[in-house]
């Protein structure tokens, strides 16, 4: 089709200092032989439409902050399959709603990505999700897991400190249960400072529930399925004074599919 004419929306951003003008409409150019010409000043952008229909969007008041919730059960039952759970963020990984095929359980957060991605930093050699705030020293939480592999597992951790490209480098309590019937509490996301271990009665394609809990005075105590594994009245130095918490799987090639359900916070304290 033809053009003869073109919309014309203005906006001058205000880097020197000076209030932006946004989204101001201007008189239509006028297209001739397919050509038009428009001068353009520093720090300006233009809009160019063959719609007449277009406007300036509104959007609005974003909500006040507010501290992020300390207690909070979800079942996952309430989203869309392959949308994304509240305030889980990916690190490693993608975690998503899926039906997990069992009325039991019906929908899960599943961890779909079955090999590493191609990487724009070191990231972690395993999937991870963090919710909740940085600033929390104490906290309990539960949540079920289902592991498909023989020699795959999942972790659950609290006080994890690092994100993003430094995820590999993080410091925390991360308490890892294997399909192979063994368990592992580290103070590290590369399992390199074990602080207990021990046997788990697990075995792959069944449903299993973990609990961490961590005290403001650093006591910590693991349970799968209501039995407790572990206790410890003292953690390393190392280990942060505050940090997220997780849930994930104990690699990549090994975990799919990798599902959890019935996340239950507790408690949760700076």
């Amino acid at each position: 089709a033809k053009i003869s004419k073109l919309y014309v929306w203005y906006s001058k951003l205000g880097f020197s200092g000076d209030e932006s003008t946004l989204f101001i409409q201007k008189e239509s150019i006028s297209v001739v032989n397919g050509s038009f010409s428009l001068s353009l000043g520093k720090d300006e952008v233009y809009t160019l439409t063959t719609k007449s229909s277009g406007m300036k969007g509104s959007y609005p008041t974003s909500p006040p902050s507010a501290p992020f919730p300390v207690k909070l059960v979800d079942q996952f039952e309430g989203y869309d399959i392959y949308g994304e759970a509240f305030g889980f963020a990916d690190q490693a990984g993608t975690f998503e709603i899926r039906d997990s095929g069992e009325g039991s359980h019906g929908k899960v957060m599943q961890q779909v990505a079955t090999d590493a991605p191609v990487r724009w930093c070191l990231e972690a050699a395993l999937p991870i999700t963090y919710f909740g705030s940085y600033n929390w020293t104490a906290v309990s939480f539960s949540i079920d897991a289902k592991v498909a592999s023989s020699t795959g597992g999942a972790v659950i951790a609290s006080r994890v400190e690092q994100g993003g490209c430094r995820t590999h480098n993080s410091g925390g309590i991360f308490f890892f249960v294997f399909t192979n019937g063994t368990f592992l509490v580290t103070s590290n996301i590369m399992k390199l400072d074990v602080l207990a271990s021990g046997q788990a009665q697990v075995s792959a394609n069944k449903w299993f529930k973990m609990e961490l809990s961590v005290s403001t005075k650093s006591v910590t105590s693991g349970k799968l399925d209501g039995k407790e594994l572990f206790n410890l009245t003292q953690v390393p130095a190392s280990v942060p004074s505050s940090g997220f918490i997780a849930v994930g799987a104990s690699d990549f090639s090994t975990n799919s599919p990798m599902m959890f359900d019935n996340f239950n916070l507790t408690s949760a304290s700076t």
